[in-house]
């Protein structure tokens, strides 16, 4: 039975037991504890030790009695004995489960025992070990309030405002005025306005949280930073522009270029010229003639000169001559207006048009082929001379036909050698001295033009706070933000680590700008003047991750409207913006594919104001005079112009960020696939070897241009210095500790093949030779040597499938088919040639060195 009344208070603090210890006669039972003894006799093995706040009665087994449990059930009290003290030695029948049992006195007012303390409870279990504790604690929670009908689909502010009225009606019946003006309603459409927001915000931050689902571009492009995935913003289109001068000058950086403009600026009577004076006031905003043009700027200062408006490439006399594709190398001269030939003042940096003239076959202007042009930029120049030629030509048509050599003690023709990169070698052959159908020459068909100036697409405004045209920055806790008042902002490439003047302008010139559209970077700068600080640039970056605490950075993100909000660092990533502090901004507004402008359509520049003039990297130097520019023509379209990434494309591709390459090389598969990914290796093999402390790896390695290995004697190649230092330093990025790396050639292994041929009627050995041998040997062939692998077979039916393909050939049989430097060793018999992992058949019929291949044909019979 229980002697606790259900209507006696849970109280979270017991103070009953100082109650009764301070009685004059009460006692109570205190506390319980089991005791087991093996060695004791039977019925006195199992005690429990009974404490009491005061001395025990004298109570008998039948006074006392035992109830609960779980699975042990009906525990007996055997013998009841006094211990020492308030104790009180109960002796039961077994022990019992894990459950709580309860002790207590049947009749406790007989012996002077308080109701409410005659009972104790009783835990057998207590000495296994347990993480919970005993003790039960009771917990009077706090009242509840009164709590409103909540309708759970109120979401928006009509249904917030309209809820809270019912409520205040419900509260308060008597209240009937709901004008709009009274006190009551307007603090209830507060409350509703609030409520609307904070809707919002929980939808936004359970839509937001996840990639899937999230609107905002900044919250996508968070999510894929997350992963490694970098969402970029598109970037801007660029070109070239060049220009006929007759004064010479220098074009300044962020000079504007403009598409046409065919109706006249305000202020004008006509439509403007090449070149817009400063004087016009050009107001690419409010003016309506220029509102529609499209804006380039000058992304590196440019030295014009009159001189390099056509430069003439020299064919040394020669007819048919072409610029091969893939060229490097060109011999350039200038002629002035009396015909005196001179060096063209180009400098290594300077860009170089090549291009198709006129129609090589008819000599016509209107027939030049506009997809034969290219844009190199010089590398290197080297005066040289042409003795054959003197230094004065004969102007017939408006070009100059140099004069040959006739009395001994002339003057040699003066020559530039140019060069360029192989990354800016043209895609074609470009014809120098063409001929008709009549065969005539047709001379300058292929020319060349300096002045030449690289172009990108944007707009540079300047927005400040000092005057209002910038907003003032925002601060939300930590997070301090700042939005640009144009848009769209220009994404462009630039240098690794940019230097700015004390206005904002990039004083480094811009040349890479053909990069991808994540790599390209916001093209704003901002001079920020804070209190008892000189003022300084801080720029843009990628993010804020690797900036420090003192580095003047932030970071540039769009929203969906292609608006760019700026966000601060928090002098942890990137310094916090001062307050109180004045900032311009200098910005480009432009980007995307609206750049991406065909050939032609940049026809005007707009002369810069004197303060641009002047040269960012050396401020201290006089300004550079404008050149006075006759023509603006823009040769080739403007391309890489892209749109910033949509949502749907983070979507697809972010999640793929986690599987992309890593740059960790551990078999030789792995070595080979890293060393196939470099550019300008047609193939590799790698080998790892113990080289007696460590494990090197050996790649052997097939350059796809036969101009980055160095011809050995005896037949030998070796990797050109630079390819090689270039490729280790690649291929360093894979290694891993504990293991070194080394390149080398491959192994070039010549052959020796003679073929008989028999010929078809009507069919000459002249004609048909050489088509053979650019069946086998040369670009394209069959023994092209960018198309080899290493290892592998070479089949001889492969080279017979070749040789009869040839116009003319009626059958071909093969005489000989082996290693040159061996025996044959059966392979013509076999129809097969079998190399080993790290060589390379190598034919290239160059008699001047058998040791490379060599090639015989015969003509076994001519129809």
């Amino acid at each position: 039975m229980s002697i606790i009344d259900a209507a006696i208070p849970a109280c979270g603090e017991d103070a009953r037991r100082a109650l009764i210890r301070a009685h004059p006669t009460l006692n109570g039972l205190d506390f319980a504890d089991y005791r087991f003894d093996p060695l004791a006799v039977p019925g006195r093995r199992h005690e429990l030790r009974v404490t009491f706040l005061k001395p025990p009665p004298a109570l008998t087994a039948a006074d006392l009695a035992i109830t609960g449990g779980a699975r042990v059930v009906g525990i007996g009290i055997t013998a009841v004995e006094p211990g020492p003290g308030e104790m009180l030695r109960v002796f039961v029948t077994d022990v019992g489960d894990f459950s709580i049992y309860r002790l207590f006195v049947r009749d406790p007012s007989s012996w002077g025992i308080d109701p409410l303390l005659a009972a104790v409870a009783v835990n057998f279990k207590a000495g296994c070990p347990t993480d919970l504790d005993c003790r039960v604690e009771h917990v009077c929670p706090e009242p509840e309030g009164e709590r409103p009908l909540l309708d759970h689909m109120v979401r928006d502010y009509a249904s917030f405002r309209a809820w809270l009225l019912d409520f205040a009606r419900l509260r308060n019946p008597s209240w009937h005025e709901t004008h709009p003006a009274e006190p009551a309603t307007a603090l209830v459409e507060l409350l509703a306005a609030e409520g609307d927001r904070l809707a919002w915000m929980q939808d936004a931050v359970g839509t937001e949280a996840y990639l899937e689902t999230c609107r905002l571009r900044v919250s996508a492009r968070r999510h894929a930073r997350l992963v490694d995935y970098r969402m970029h913003d598109g970037r801007n289109a660029y070109g070239f522009v060049q220009l006929d001068v007759t004064a010479a000058g220098t074009v300044p950086s962020a000079t504007q270029f403009l598409t046409r403009i065919a109706s006249p600026l305000r202020g004008e009577i006509a439509p403007p010229g090449p070149l817009i004076p400063e004087t016009i006031g050009l107001d690419l905003d409010a003016d309506p003639a220029a509102a529609g043009a499209t804006v380039f700027e000058a992304t590196a200062r440019t030295r014009c000169d009159p001189t390099l408006n056509r430069l003439w490439l020299h064919d040394f006399g020669g007819r048919l001559c072409c610029l091969p594709r893939g060229a490097t190398a060109a011999y350039l001269y200038a002629v002035r207006a009396d015909g005196t030939i001179i060096r063209p003042p180009l400098e290594p940096g300077d860009w170089l048009l090549l291009h198709e003239a006129k129609g090589p076959e008819t000599g016509r202007t209107p027939d030049a082929d506009a997809a034969r042009r290219a844009a190199v930029r010089i590398e290197s120049v080297t005066a040289s001379e042409d003795p054959a030629f003197s230094d004065h030509a004969d102007i017939m048509a408006d070009e100059p036909a140099p004069r040959a050599v006739t009395i001994a003690g002339e003057a040699a023709m003066p020559l530039l050698r140019v060069t360029w990169s192989r990354a800016h070698a043209p895609g074609f052959a470009l014809t120098i001295t063409g001929r008709d159908l009549t065969g005539l020459a047709i001379p300058h068909a292929g020319q060349a033009r300096g002045n030449l100036v690289p172009v990108d697409h944007g707009r540079t405004v300047i927005a400040g706070t000092a005057d209002g045209s910038l907003p003032p920055p925002v601060t939300r806790g930590r997070t301090t933000t700042l939005t640009l008042p144009r848009a769209p902002l220009t994404f462009q490439p630039m240098p690794a680590e940019p230097r700015f003047d004390g206005a904002g302008r990039l004083a480094d010139p811009r040349h890479q700008l053909d990069g991808p559209p994540e790599a390209a970077e916001a093209a704003a700068v901002l001079i920020v003047d804070a209190p008892g600080e000189t003022p300084r640039v801080w720029r843009a970056v990628s993010d804020l991750l690797q900036s420090g605490a003192f580095d003047e950075h932030f970071v540039a993100e769009l929203d969906r409207e292609g608006r760019a909000q700026l966000r601060f660092g928090d002098d942890a990533f990137g310094r916090r913006i001062p307050q109180d502090a004045t900032i311009t901004a200098r910005f480009r507004i432009g980007n995307g594919r609206a750049g991406n402008v065909g050939a032609g359509a940049l026809v005007h520049a707009v002369r810069p104001p004197a303060s641009e003039l002047v040269d960012p990297a050396d401020p201290a130097a006089p300004p550079a005079p404008f050149p006075s520019i006759a023509a603006v023509w823009q040769p080739l379209p403007a391309r890489g112009g892209s749109d910033a990434e949509t949502l749907t494309a983070v979507r697809l591709r972010a999640p793929a960020a986690m599987h992309a390459r890593q740059f960790r090389a551990v078999t030789e598969a792995d070595w080979e696939a890293a060393a196939r990914s470099l550019p300008g290796v047609a193939d590799a093999r790698a080998v790892v070897r113990w080289t007696g402390s460590w494990h090197t790896t050996f790649i052997a390695l097939h350059p796809l241009d036969q101009a980055d290995t160095i011809a050995l004697p005896g037949g030998g190649a070796a990797l050109a210095s630079a390819f090689a230092a270039a490729t280790a330093a690649e291929l360093n990025r894979w290694r891993i500790a504990g293991r070194d790396l080394a390149v080398h050639a491959a192994q070039y292994v010549p052959l020796k093949l003679e073929l008989g041929v028999c010929l078809k009627p009507g069919y000459f050995r002249n004609a048909v030779l050489p088509e053979i041998r650019a069946a086998l040997v040369g670009r394209g062939a069959l023994f092209d040597p960018s198309a080899l692998r290493f290892g592998g077979v070479l089949h001889l039916s492969a080279i017979v499938a070749a040789v009869v393909v040839v116009p003319g050939v009626s059958s071909c049989v093969v005489r000989a088919f082996h290693r040159y430097w061996a025996l044959p060793a059966g392979e013509l018999e076999a129809g097969r040639m079998e190399f080993g992992p790290l060589e390379l058949p190598r034919l290239d019929a160059d008699p001047s060195r058998p040791e490379n291949g060599v090639l015989v044909l015969q003509i076994d019979g001519e129809g």
